[in-house]
């Protein structure tokens, strides 16, 4: 039997799977994350902070990176997920470095490690061009675009720029480093990041609007505070409204057991379900950081629709377990149990003063749009409208 021809794909070593540098970071972001969570400076100093070097000295040194004639360092060759090959600053990569830089470098303070390297990651973070948009002249984009400024996955050139636009709806990369969320101070991403949501449904949203399996566009919408969006996505990713495997058992909708078989048969997956929860996590209880390694700022039901009732106790940044209630509308009052002490930031969820108790006495009275307010370990405290 003669073997069959190998033939050349003419994209050289590019593929689906190859080029793809950002995941290493947000393996790093995670354990930083875990950090923000715990604020266990063993777990900082040991996997942490060793990871967020890691993933900072690799993009450093990489060798498709470079300090161009603008002054800023551009990355060449590199795949947007899986389906931008070879291209230019992706979104993936700019986000990456953006959040793990800033996260190494507040590690690094905190644990009052590597000050010396510290001037050379700051220089890395303050000249690396911005997340790329539509408004960039090499976008990758469809030609004659005249849709609003939005996110792009990169820039030209690139090996294969096919089906190039809005982000990768699985990926998400810009919400998944903190730069999109209610308490992003750079407001002009917000307002991008906003756009950019609106644009992966120019139908609007409803009761039909299906999410798939792997999507983020619910967690995006929570981030935002899109309680407009919320309603609809989060349930309709669970019920998973359009099945994505034809020739799998039930076409691949939801079994039983509420998992579903995506991949076909014999691989059983919830993913739907984490990307929902975290969804959920974020429509209940927010902890994002204003920008990446900054502290938390905590806001109770930043995207909850005003029709759903609902008491919680959750885990918040900064090492806080959050109690609520959510009734007729109104936040009924917030406890905050706080594990390790510090200092507390909460934005106001009433019209007004509030009284603050501690361990079941009343201890003071707080105003304005951000409460901040000392805390130790153990204590327990309960905010309620004055």
């Amino acid at each position: 039997m003669r073997p069959l021809p190998i033939g050349e794909r003419g994209l050289g070593p590019f593929g689906n799977v190859s080029h793809i540098l950002g995941t290493t970071a947000k393996i790093a972001y995670l354990f930083w994350r875990r950090y923000e969570f715990t604020l266990d400076t063993d777990w900082l100093r040991n996997r942490a902070y060793p990871m967020l070097v890691g993933a900072v000295e690799f993009y450093r040194n990489f060798p498709n990176l470079a300090r161009e004639s603008d002054g800023l360092y551009h990355i060449h060759g590199v795949n947007s997920n899986e389906s931008i090959w070879g291209a230019r600053d992706t979104d993936e990569d700019l986000s990456a470095m953006r959040g793990v830089t800033a996260a190494v470098l507040r590690a690094s303070e905190i644990l009052n490690v590597d000050a010396d390297r510290r001037p050379v990651w700051r220089e890395f973070l303050e000249h690396l061009p911005p997340l790329p948009d539509s408004s960039n002249p090499g976008a990758i984009k469809p030609l004659g675009y005249r849709g609003p400024r939005v996110f792009v996955r990169g820039l030209k050139p690139a090996v294969k720029a096919e089906n190039g636009l809005l982000p990768d709806a699985n990926s998400l990369p810009m919400w998944f480093f903190d730069f999109c969320n209610i308490e992003s101070k750079n407001r002009a991403l917000l307002d991008l990041a906003n756009a950019t949501f609106d644009s992966y449904f120019r139908n609007g949203i409803g009761p039909k609007t299906s999410v798939s399996v792997l999507s983020k566009l619910a967690i995006a919408a929570a981030s935002l505070g899109r309680a407009d969006a919320v309603q609809y996505l989060i349930p309709n990713q669970i019920r998973a409204l359009a099945p994505e495997r034809a020739t799998a058992y039930k076409g691949g909708g939801v079994l039983a057991n509420r998992m579903t078989l995506r991949e076909g048969p014999q691989a059983l997956d919830a993913q739907r379900l984490g990307r929902a929860g975290e969804a959920l996590h974020l429509a209940l209880l927010q902890s994002n950081a204003p920008a990446p390694g900054e502290d938390p700022v905590l806001h109770v039901f930043p995207a909850w629709p005003k029709e759903w009732n609902v008491r919680y106790r959750l885990a918040a940044r900064g090492a806080f377990v959050v109690t609520s209630s959510f009734r007729a509308g109104r936040v009924e009052y917030v406890g905050i149990e706080s594990q390790r002490g510090g200092e507390c930031r909460l934005r106001n969820p009433f019209q007004g003063p509030v009284a603050l108790s501690r361990m079941g006495r009343r201890a003071e009275t707080l105003d304005g749009s951000l409460l901040a307010f000392a805390t130790s370990p153990g204590e327990r405290i309960k905010i309620e409208s004055a």
